[in-house]
């Protein structure tokens, strides 16, 4: 899977990330605090996905994020989120 299409701001003395087209997001006050956040919410994304989110129309379509998340642990989900190397 190619890396993700996050996209990390920092704004009002924090920083947030988000993924553009996708209700998940991570807040934090420090940079490395926003993509662990934005990692627990993939996780918890996945858990809803696999509880109820399958059956809704615009969520069906994510069942590859799901298995992803899945597979990962939370390093290589932050290497997918911010590329190798960071």
């Amino acid at each position: 899977m190619k890396l993700s299409d996050a996209v990390v701001v920092a704004e009002a003395g924090g920083w947030s990330t988000f993924l553009p087209g996708l209700p998940i997001s991570g807040h934090g006050g420090t940079f490395d605090e926003a993509v662990s956040d934005l990692v627990s919410a993939l996780r918890e994304y996945a858990g809803d996905w696999n509880d109820h989110l399958y059956f809704a129309p615009n969520h069906r379509w994510n069942v590859e994020l799901v298995q992803l998340v899945e597979l990962s642990t939370d390093e290589q989900l932050q290497e997918w989120i911010l590329g190798p190397g960071r």
